[in-house]
C-alpha cells in the first residue's frame, strides 16, 4: 500500500530563496529525520520548481528578443532616422538575436 506524500510549496520556496543545492537539502532533511522516499519526492519537486523558474526566465528573454527584432525590422524598413540606419540594422538586430539565443539556452538547459 503506497501513501501519498504531501509536498509543502512553502518549503520548496524557502529552499529557492536560500539558493540551496540538492546535497545541502538532502543533508538537512536527513538530519531532521525524514525517510528516503519523502526526501526523494521533495528533491524532485524542488528540481521541477527550479526548471520552471529557468523556463520562465527563458520565455521572457525570448519574447524580449522577438519584440526587439520586430522593432529593429520596422525601424530599418521605415528608415525613420537615416543617420542611425546601420546602428538599428546591425546593432538592434544583433542584440535581438543574442536575447533569443540566451532565452533558448535557459529553456533547453
Amino acid at each position: 500500500m503506497s501513501t501519498s506524500i504531501q509536498i509543502d510549496p512553502e518549503i520548496i520556496r524557502s529552499w529557492q530563496e536560500e539558493n540551496m543545492n540538492q546535497s545541502a537539502i538532502r543533508e538537512k532533511l536527513q538530519s531532521d529525520g525524514w525517510d528516503e522516499e519523502s526526501i526523494a519526492h521533495h528533491l524532485k519537486a524542488y528540481m521541477k520548481a527550479q526548471c520552471a523558474k529557468r523556463q520562465f526566465t527563458g520565455c521572457i528573454l525570448l519574447v524580449s528578443g522577438a519584440l526587439l527584432g520586430f522593432i529593429s525590422c520596422v525601424l530599418t524598413l521605415m528608415n525613420a532616422a537615416p543617420g542611425m540606419y546601420h546602428m538599428v540594422l546591425y546593432g538592434l538586430t544583433s542584440l535581438a538575436i543574442l536575447l533569443i539565443f540566451f532565452g533558448l539556452y535557459f529553456i533547453f538547459e
